[in-house]
């Protein structure tokens, strides 16, 4: 049987940030100057769809996973059938509107240019998580 990930993203490429690459930019404009009225776009490396994603953790989990590409309302109505409660499905659900409105695009480098080190790969995140992966 072939499990899905399942987005109302749609196709599109985008850059996934690791929230420790957030936590380390969140870290320097605190404890540094010259951040007063500015906002930072914060992107991981490169630039990922969904179906890389799910092949990636296919590899690594050594089961069949793909993407499945939905609207807003189906993602709604399977996460309603899951049970998830509303205030988060309607996150799930704002996440895929957000990338469809252009965010994780273009990359920035604003990890390396605040932090001084190279924002880390999506590969990182689902290498470190490989027993979770395998058993899910």
């Amino acid at each position: 049987m072939k499990i899905a990930i399942a987005s109302a993203s749609g196709r599109l490429a985008r850059s996934f940030v690791h929230r420790d690459d957030c936590a380390a930019v969140a870290a320097a404009v605190l404890t540094s100057s010259g951040h007063e009225g500015r906002s930072y776009d914060v992107t991981g490396p490169e630039l990922l769809g969904f179906d890389d994603i799910a092949a990636l953790a296919a590899k690594i989990s050594g089961r069949p996973l793909g993407y499945l590409s939905v609207d807003d309302g189906e993602l709604d109505a399977q996460l309603r059938a899951a049970g998830v409660p509303d205030d988060v499905r309607g996150m799930i659900v704002s996440f895929g509107v957000s990338l469809r409105a252009g965010f994780g695009e273009p990359l920035t480098g604003t990890v390396k240019r605040l932090t001084g080190r190279t924002a880390r790969p999506i590969t990182e995140l689902t290498e470190r998580h490989r027993a979770l992966l395998a058993d899910a």
